[in-house]
């Protein structure tokens, strides 16, 4: 199924929403989460995304819902073809509450973001982070896709979002299966300061200096 949603502010555009699994409720869903990250984008960054996809010669933007058919089922959304695309993992998503899905839509917002003002991959640099999240003696250490990660987050925090908040919300809630390569609600969800701890963690190790 797929919808087409008009985001209204500084500069107004189109997007296709599509769900690639049976979940009826999966596209208005995703319509409501969007729109809230759209009113939270800071104007001047909505012209620059909204100029990037108007420009495009191929298709209009959009974001879909689908079962993950990529080999880390821990990641929770993925933003392609220069930010005109964003996956969202429902088979994750679909089990965590609006605030948080929210929030990793947002991170993959950010994604396009740098795609529109000319910082995809290979063009950030440590002179573009802010220091934010993390100090900055510890930026020589990112590793490229890292240094995109925590521009992304340092991005969101900007908007009003926690970077961490999916992280620490998964590591409370969710139980991870490596085998079935799938989450699962835990019975009880664990405590609060200890899993912030892990998290924060896991999100430095795993996304900021990863390979």
């Amino acid at each position: 199924m797929t919808i087409e949603v008009n985001l209204n502010g500084a500069h107004p555009v189109s997007v296709r929403i599509e769900s690639r699994i049976f979940d009826p409720a999966a596209e208005r869903r995703i319509e409501s989460l969007l729109k809230s990250v759209w009113s939270h984008i800071h104007p001047n960054d909505q012209i620059a995304i909204a100029r990037h996809w108007n420009n495009s010669q191929t298709s209009m933007p959009k974001v879909a819902a689908a079962d993950p058919w990529w080999d880390d089922f821990w990641t929770d959304g993925m933003c392609e073809d220069e930010g005109r695309l964003i996956w969202l993992n429902w088979t994750t998503n679909r089990l965590m509450p609006d605030d948080v899905v929210e929030a990793t839509l947002a991170h993959e917002m950010a994604h396009t973001w740098q795609w529109a003002i000319g910082k995809d991959r290979f063009a950030l640099t440590n002179d573009d982070l802010a220091g934010t999240i993390i100090a900055i003696k510890y930026f020589k250490r990112a590793s490229v896709v890292g240094r995109v990660e925590l521009h992304a987050d340092e991005t969101i925090l900007r908007w009003g979002y926690d970077p961490l908040h999916s992280v620490l919300w998964k590591e409370r809630h969710l139980k991870p299966s490596a085998k079935d390569k799938k989450w699962t609600l835990r019975k009880k969800p664990l405590q609060v300061e200890r899993s912030r701890k892990r998290a924060s963690k896991k999100q430095t190790d795993a996304y900021y200096l990863k390979d």
